[in-house]
């Protein structure tokens, strides 16, 4: 058959053609490298003329092959692109399969086109195709600008061939033609932003007098393509200007912000488009505009002594304009203080300004005459008038000339530009001079303050405006500033008082005195207000003073450390070392020290925080600040066995002591009777209730107490408590979490059993039964922690403590069985997230997780006699203390 195809195999692109009705069908292929996951340009050109085909991978000829034919046939069948739909022929192998080989990429762009293009017409089309989808690649790259102006990409060029493409066209808009020296390798491609060509935007422009297109384009320029021809077909605009706005002009700009360093290219009407001739930079940006023509002069005010002669005036247009333009100049009437005239102090004569086509400045000139007269400065007052039609004066149409006497050659100034005075001195004087001295007339000079970092109106001095007079045949005068002695701590000073307005003299070089005000006063020392403090744990946030001897007008800054003495830093109390800062005009300033309240008997414990490097003050005497935490809990006589209060505890329940048959009438149960309510003996009303037809019995008899003790029997059917959802128990964020549990197990310990659980699927803790061992676990899956255990082995009727510590502090899960560790497990997650859902004793409620698995159920069938909660952890102790008291009570081999 006959046909073409581009298609992938074995990490190359393979660009082929057969004609078999021809005679040719054999393997006539280029094989191109190709990378996964990169963008590609493949290429595929046919040449029957010169019965050749040339294969391109990202604008790089991958070589030629020879066809042996000139004439590729006609072959029926829908095109396949992504898959072949027909029997096609890869190399030399015919594939008949009908659907097949699917494409895994993505396709952005194809074209096809039934010529053999030149080199540089292909080359501008695989530039365009890479500027615009973002393609790089090292050979052959003539446009650069895709990541910010990657819409309608066109271009010029000529290749090493000589063959060329002559013109361009960015939309309908803009078009590139008619380069003036275009040789083999040059290139020239444009591209814009796709901002709006429609609007005319007033921002990013070089005056108030220009109008641009929000579109801006870039050009790429390979080598020196010379001047080129820029057309542009004003219909696309559809925006109209704004009133006095006329002809078209292009804007270029090394930056693209169009507001300084900008050239104006003035457009022309040839034939029913705007041409221009102009030599691109590569990297411009380009944008067309519209201008309100406007005429003024370069500056506005300008001056010079009386002796300078012939005065030049420069007007200027905001743009270059295709044809010449004029403007008249003249004197403003009644405006001028300086007399015209010969003999005066001016000649002047009124004209016409004409700026040739291309220029954009024209100049005149005007003479300044010496009268020999002492006088004051005077002015020339020079308008423009009456603009070319179309051309409007700007707001700078008037230019102010001043005269400067040069006849009178004295100068009154400051002695000395600089001076020196302590803020204890009261006064300072400050000395004026005349030179030379005038010796018929008195000379004056107007002084003020004008600057410095002192603060006057007797804050750091007080000094007038005013006026001082040299009397005629004298040399000096003097006036005050006043200082005020104040008592801070302060930074030197300055004080800038300038002069002017002088009379029968010129303000001489030394026109500006810097009076500086030195500080008198020593640094303050800075020091804790006491050497020591205490308090209770109770109040968890503790002020610590740091003093001034006196205020300073500046910041003091002074650096504190640390150190605990009998006081574990982080643990009883918290304070960063660091830099405490008084702000200036204060006197002192708090470090504030966070205390733990952390219900553990303990003796009273201390720590230390020291003052050094100073800056602005001095360390005063009590560098060293020892504060005392006296603790607050008292001897935990009320909780079991004597560890800590009963009210420390978040519950604690006990089988001799509130169970209730009856949740209503408060009825206390005897041997027998069901359990409906087991009080918390913590006095914090957390209470577990029954399950309406699953309540335990409460057994005192004989046979099934222990050590004389009643228990909570759980081995009927399906027996469980429940205790609801509380912040303390479980819908809060725990960091630490205490649980001990006295039980003794029944006959069955190798199905699962749930001793005590808390949470549900994704947070928790609980103690487990199965197969013959006893397992503490807890899980936060919401935290990353799947579910982590330990685990001790059990025996059937066995008296058993098991306590569960939880610390993120230490970093551990930590277990004991009847006094024995059964390990930790580390890396646990920084905190036990909220887990809502009640509480089970004897049972599964809310899927607890029990090592991945979350079924309901799973009753207990022992019994229970002591279960109690603690949001922290017991030192080793406090929990031995409390194991021996639940072993002795219940008879647990520890």
């Amino acid at each position: 058959g006959n046909g073409a195809v581009i298609y992938i195999e074995n990490g190359q692109v393979a660009v082929g053609i057969w004609s078999g009705t021809q005679g040719w069908d054999g393997d006539y292929r280029v094989f191109g490298a190709v990378s996964t996951n990169a963008a590609h340009i493949a290429t595929l050109e046919f040449d029957g003329s010169n019965q050749v085909i040339e294969g391109y991978v990202n604008a790089i000829s991958q070589g030629t092959t020879a066809t042996g034919g000139s004439i590729l046939n006609t072959h029926g069948g829908d095109n396949g692109i992504g898959a072949q739909f027909l029997a096609s022929q890869f190399g030399a192998i015919d594939d008949n399969d009908e659907v097949d080989h699917f494409f895994t990429g993505k396709i952005m762009e194809m074209m096809s086109i039934n010529v053999a293009l030149s080199a540089a017409e292909r080359l501008l089309i695989e530039n365009y195709l890479a500027g615009k989808y973002g393609l790089t690649f090292t050979g052959n790259r003539y446009y650069t600008h895709g990541s910010t102006h990657k819409h309608d990409i066109g271009g010029i060029g000529q290749s090493a061939l000589g063959e060329n493409n002559p013109s361009t066209r960015s939309t309908k808009l803009l078009t590139l033609s008619n380069a003036s020296s275009m040789d083999d390798g040059d290139y020239l491609m444009v591209g814009h932003d796709n901002a709006d060509a429609n609007t005319w935007a007033t921002a990013d422009r070089p005056t108030t007098n220009v109008e641009r297109l929000a579109r801006e384009w870039r050009i790429t320029e390979t080598n020196e393509i010379g001047t080129v021809r820029i057309t542009i077909d004003t219909t696309q605009i559809a925006a109209a200007a704004s009133a006095g706005y006329s002809g078209w002009t292009l804007l270029l700009d090394a930056d693209g912000d169009f507001t300084s360093g900008v050239t104006y290219v003035p457009l022309s009407l040839v034939g029913s488009s705007y041409q221009a001739e102009y030599d691109f930079a590569d990297g411009q940006f380009l944008t067309i505009a519209t201008v309100r023509p406007t005429v003024n002069f370069t500056q506005t005010a300008a001056s010079g002594t009386e002796d300078v002669g012939t005065v030049t005036v420069t007007a200027q247009l905001n743009q270059p304009f295709t044809n010449s333009t004029t403007v008249d100049y003249g004197l403003q009437m009644g405006s001028s203080t300086a007399s015209e005239g010969a003999g005066n102090d001016f000649t002047f004569t009124a004209g016409t300004l004409t700026f040739a086509a291309g220029d954009t400045e024209a100049s005149f000139t005007f003479e300044v005459l010496t009268d020999g007269l002492v006088e004051s400065d005077e002015t020339v007052v020079i308008e423009l008038s009456n603009p070319s039609a179309g051309l409007n004066l700007d707001t700078a149409s008037t230019l102010v000339y001043t005269i400067q006497d040069i006849d009178d050659n004295k100068e009154i100034d400051f002695a000395v530009t600089n001076s020196t005075t302590s803020e204890d001195n009261v006064t300072h004087n400050v000395t004026l001079r005349v030179n030379p001295i005038n010796g018929s007339q008195p000379t004056s000079v107007d002084y003020a303050v004008t600057g410095g970092t002192a603060t006057g109106s007797g804050v750091d001095f007080t000094l007038a405006s005013g006026t001082a007079t040299i009397p005629a045949g004298e040399l000096t005068t003097t006036f005050t500033v006043s200082l005020t002695d104040d008592a801070f701590n302060e930074e030197d000073e300055t004080v800038l008082i300038s002069l002017s307005n002088p009379v029968n003299a010129r303000v001489g070089t030394n026109g500006v005195h810097t009076l500086t005000i030195t500080d008198n006063d020593v640094d303050p020392t800075v020091a804790f207000a006491s050497a020591t403090g205490n308090g209770s744990e109770s109040e968890t946030l503790v002020n610590v003073p740091v003093s001034l001897s006196t205020a300073a007008r500046v910041d003091i800054t002074v650096n504190y450390s640390v150190a605990g003495i009998t006081a574990t830093e982080n643990v009883d109390f918290a304070l960063a070392p660091g830099t405490l800062t008084i702000p200036a005009g204060s006197t002192s300033e708090n470090l504030v020290v966070a205390i733990s309240d952390d219900g553990a008997l303990e003796v009273d414990e201390t720590f230390t925080i020291t003052l050094a490097d100073p800056s602005g003050a001095t360390l005063g005497g009590n560098t060293t600040f020892t504060y005392t935490i006296n603790d607050n809990d008292v001897n935990g006589a009320t909780g079991p066995g004597g560890v800590r209060d009963s009210a420390n505890y978040v519950f604690w329940l006990k089988s001799d002591v509130g169970v209730l048959t009856d949740s209503i009438s408060l009825t206390a149960a005897v041997n027998g009777e069901a359990v409906q309510r087991w009080e918390d003996q913590s006095n914090n009303g957390r209470n577990a209730f029954e399950i309406d037809g699953q309540e335990p019995l409460f057994a005192n008899n004989f046979g099934d107490n222990i050590n004389g003790r009643p228990v909570i029997d759980f081995s009927g059917d399906d027996y469980v408590l429940t205790m609801k959802d509380d912040a303390a128990v479980n819908t809060s964020n725990f960091t630490e979490k205490f649980i001990a549990v006295a039980f003794r197990t029944g006959n069955d310990i190798t199905n699962w059993q749930t001793v005590y659980e808390q949470g549900g699927g994704t947070n928790g803790f609980s103690i487990m039964i199965e197969n013959d061992s006893v397992f503490v676990g807890a899980w936060s899956e919401s935290t990353g922690w799947t579910y982590q255990y330990l685990a001790g082995k059990i025996n059937t009727g066995q008296n058993c403590v098991v306590v569960l510590e939880f610390s993120s502090l230490d970093g551990e899960l930590r277990g004991w069985l009847n006094g024995a560790s059964l390990g930790t497990v580390s890396s646990i997650p920084d905190v036990m997230n909220a887990h809502s859902g009640d509480v089970g004793i004897g049972g599964t409620l809310e899927g607890t997780n029990f090592n991945g698995r979350t079924n309901n159920g799973n009753y207990f069938t022992g019994k229970v006699m002591e279960v109690l909660s603690l949001n922290g952890v017991m030192s080793n102790t406090e929990r031995q203390i409390l194991e021996n008291y639940l072993g002795a009570r219940f008879l647990a081999p520890l």
